[in-house]
């Protein structure tokens, strides 16, 4: 059950037919402080917008319109540095003769979002071939960026090549993708097409690749709800609503039914875009829901991933620290705590080092880590994240992440639809 406060979140950030009215009833009657918590802060810039085309500022409080007001003036002078970020790595990138696709956030805020400003981020995602990274990372520290010194040699996380860097003197990341991990579980072909199938736009001024809308859909998508589980809030939802909204008439919904079949990602795909017509009014066809198959027990999966739409991004905890609480027992934590270790710790065979050389290099890289990262887990249980009931209601919440994906891994379609599809994929 909604409260008032999310359903006029929702009106808000969605599409609906026939809302004046009931958008008219909620402002009057809203607590608009409430209304400031209802979400994550990141749909703020966006919300402060469409308040605007829609039921105007003065409904509002002033505190409440001044808050929603200041985020879409500070993520606008964010977007203007990155755009200058994007335009010198673009630079280093071309004379380097590497070719460079834009994906997330940075593509959509022009693609999608009636301005850039509205479409919040902490980084800009930048995919290369796996041969190419080294080289486009020489490439842009030469032109002047240079790893955070919270990542240890620039890996936020060694089992991904991904590598982090950063403008000097700016606060958002640049992360540079060798693949991209939401498209892991996709057949290489598909992966490839998507990259040979990437489209040259203006990104703020600047010639830029991007995927083309069909593999942008998948890949937000997967990104959303497999990789993330929906946890990181109502702005992924928004990306995927606004992106089909934008393309609404160019889509061949038979065709994507039978390709997500195909792939074996109907069930992620059904819940995604059925969560993105039900809370934001996404143009999705019944059709295409109907090809692709109701999977088993969806009720079940649309409570669980409506509640990390709402909660999840605000109440999640450290990936390893989740990990540990998650387990039942003290060797369970142990093994756990010893695969992670080993896996982020413990580099990869490398004849050219010795055990000693390989131990320093263990001792370094996990000490760095312990220096990052124990002033977050002090804060944290400072702000009472890791105590009590909020401690409870996080570990909850990764709980029901692994249920969800349980669910939806090894739900069948409903019955009377075909297991497979020989259509071929977008």
């Amino acid at each position: 059950m909604l409260t008032p406060q999310q359903e006029l979140v929702l009106l808000l950030a969605g599409h609906f037919e026939s809302s004046t009215k009931k958008l008219d009833k909620l402002a009057e009657s809203v607590d608009w402080q409430a209304f400031l918590h209802a979400t994550p802060a990141n749909p703020h810039p966006y919300l402060a917008y469409r308040i605007e085309q829609t039921i105007g500022p003065s409904r509002l409080t002033d505190n409440a319109w001044n808050v929603l007001a200041d985020a879409r003036r500070a993520n606008s002078m964010g977007q203007l540095q990155r755009q200058a970020t994007l335009r010198k790595m673009f630079a280093a990138l071309d004379a380097a003769g590497i070719p460079t696709m834009v994906v997330k956030g940075m593509a959509l805020a022009y693609l999608v979002y009636a301005d850039p400003g509205l479409r919040p981020m902490s980084d800009i995602d930048l995919w290369v071939q796996p041969s190419n990274l080294d080289r486009a990372t020489a490439a842009l520290l030469d032109a002047g960026l240079q790893h955070p010194t919270r990542f240890y040699e620039g890996k936020g996380d060694p089992r991904r090549p991904t590598l982090m860097l950063e403008q000097p003197g700016t606060r958002g990341l640049v992360e540079l993708h060798g693949e991209l991990y939401s498209l892991n579980a996709l057949p290489a072909s598909w992966v490839e097409q998507a990259w040979n199938s990437k489209i040259k736009v203006l990104l703020g001024g600047i010639e830029s690749w991007v995927l083309d809308p069909r593999h942008t859909l998948v890949h937000l998508s997967l990104h959303y709800a497999r990789v993330h589980l929906f946890s990181t809030g109502l702005v992924g939802l928004i990306d995927i609503f606004l992106t089909v909204e934008r393309w609404e008439d160019d889509w061949d919904w038979p065709k994507m039914a039978a390709s997500y079949r195909e792939l074996g990602i109907e069930n992620w795909m059904y819940l995604t875009l059925h969560l993105a017509r039900k809370m934001l009014g996404a143009p999705v066809p019944d059709s295409f829901f109907e090809a692709l198959g109701q999977p088993d027990r969806i009720d079940e999966m649309e409570t669980l991933a409506t509640r990390q739409v709402w909660e999840g991004h605000e109440n999640t905890l450290f990936p390893a620290l989740r990990g540990v609480l998650a387990t039942t027992s003290l060797r369970d934590r142990l093994n756990y705590l010893w695969q992670r270790m080993s896996t982020f710790y413990l580099p990869k065979k490398d004849k050219s080092r010795n055990p000693f050389t390989n131990a320093v290099r263990f001792g370094r890289s996990a000490i760095f880590d312990l220096s990052v990262k124990l002033p977050r887990y002090m804060a944290a249980w400072k702000r009472g994240d890791l105590r009590g009931s909020e401690r409870r209601r996080r570990i909850q919440l990764a709980k029901q992440r692994g249920h969800l994906a349980q669910l939806v891994e090894q739900s069948a379609p409903a019955a009377g639809v075909q297991a497979k599809n020989t259509a071929g994929t977008t």
